[in-house]
């Protein structure tokens, strides 16, 4: 995240109050994770789905998220005016939400065919702020998962097409047996 607004260049498209969201999103996005993902959630009717019934783990990261700003001595946004409040916890809320992964692939293409139209442009406010929510969406949701990816990769948004492409990891294989080592005869 810090490098791609700083070696992107990204943060000259948002407002100070906007990237101190980003950044809480981002060390927030994941609290309290069970290991587990949204779908095993619902079909085990576990209380977290019951309680959310969509992006089950991403409101209860948001909601943690949420109780631990609220605690006395982490309450990092207290000097804010309840305007700014209303609007930086907006930002986090809706970048931990982002980044379920169901509802990004969904406005995933909608995103591209914005871009790939040039009907999107990243430092118009009228545009940006009327632009549909794919965009917001997957900005977001680019912006908080970044964190993780290598500088080369978070130095474009226009770089999510090859980043955020459907291609799957290469799989893990193990070895047929443990390696030894020089406790092991």
């Amino acid at each position: 995240m810090f490098a791609m607004l700083k070696t992107g260049k990204m943060e000259r498209f948002m407002s100070d109050l906007e990237i101190l969201g980003l950044l809480v999103a981002c060390l927030c996005h994941d609290l309290d994770h069970r290991g587990t993902n949204n779908a095993f959630q619902t079909k085990t009717e576990s209380p977290l789905a019951i309680l959310y019934s969509t992006s089950t783990m991403e409101h209860h990261h948001f909601d943690q998220c949420v109780m631990i700003l609220n605690s006395e001595s982490n309450n990092i946004f207290q000097a804010l005016s309840p305007c700014d409040y209303k609007d930086v916890m907006r930002v986090v809320e809706t970048a931990i939400l982002s980044t379920d992964l169901a509802m990004y692939f969904k406005k995933k293409s909608k995103f591209l065919e914005l871009v790939d139209n040039g009907e999107f442009d990243w430092q118009s406010p009228e545009k940006k702020e009327s632009s549909n929510e794919a965009i917001k969406d997957v900005e977001l949701t680019v912006t908080t998962l970044n964190c993780t990816k290598p500088v080369q990769e978070t130095s474009n948004m226009a770089l999510v097409k090859k980043t955020y492409s459907l291609r799957r990891p290469k799989p893990i294989t193990l070895p047929s047996r443990p390696p030894r080592n020089k406790f092991t005869r």
